[in-house]
């Protein structure tokens, strides 16, 4: 969340989700779920020793999460972008080994200009939370309907 007070880093991102979210860029598309989250965190006055998203892909400074808030409790993001532009929404790949502690869904109508200006982001997205409890019953209900979780 402290790159998001330097302007040139906005600029970057902003330059880099242009570029490749339009083109399903997997880099850019990580990317942009953690910046949507990291711009309506700090918009609703969370603090970066509350909530840490980790500017890196894979592997980076917090392991296999993509945040963590303060208590060290890890944090996914799932984003997804509805191609009919409303509020439908379908994430995938949300693996039940990951060790996350909470989940954050990020759905959006469309893609905005400026993926750091929160007015743009309250019109074109939805974000939705799910804590591991809920998580781990959805994947048990999924499993005893015969359908595969992840």
């Amino acid at each position: 969340m402290l790159l998001l007070s330097d302007a040139a880093y906005r600029m970057e991102t902003n330059a880099k989700l242009r570029a490749g979210v339009p083109h399903n860029k997997r880099d850019e598309l990580d990317s942009a779920g953690k910046v949507i989250a990291a711009v309506k965190s700090r918009a609703i006055g969370m603090t970066a020793e509350e909530i840490f998203f980790d500017p890196a892909q894979a592997g980076g400074l917090l392991g296999k999460f993509d945040a963590m808030f303060a208590d060290g409790s890890g944090i996914e993001v799932k984003a997804a972008r509805s191609y009919r532009g409303d509020s439908s929404f379908q994430f995938s790949r949300l693996r039940p080994g990951s060790p996350f502690q909470h989940l954050f869904l990020i759905g959006r109508s469309a893609d905005p200009v400026d993926w750091t200006d929160v007015r743009e982001l309250d019109e074109l997205c939805w974000l939705g939370y799910v804590s591991r409890a809920r998580f781990n019953e959805a994947v048990v209900r999924l499993r005893r309907s015969g359908r595969q979780a992840g």
